[in-house]
């Protein structure tokens, strides 16, 4: 298995990028993080995750952008 393809839940996406759960919702529903079906589940890959890290700086503009639910 490559680390592309690992999959994680949505509560370990969120502990990654140090946001909260509903922004990790907000961004599946908005399309900038695609998610896997895994039964009722939706999964995220891993190296989508990875790809969505940021910088502090980053993160502030982005949590300015996003609006509620951002941490």
């Amino acid at each position: 298995m490559t680390h592309e393809s690992i999959l994680v839940s949505k509560k370990i996406a969120a502990k990654l990028l140090g946001v909260s759960i509903g922004l990790i919702d907000k961004l599946r529903r908005q399309g900038k993080l695609q998610s896997v079906s895994l039964g009722k589940r939706a999964m995220f890959r891993r190296a989508d995750i990875e790809a969505l890290a940021m910088t502090p700086a980053q993160r502030r503009v982005f949590e300015q952008e996003c609006g509620p639910g951002a941490q």
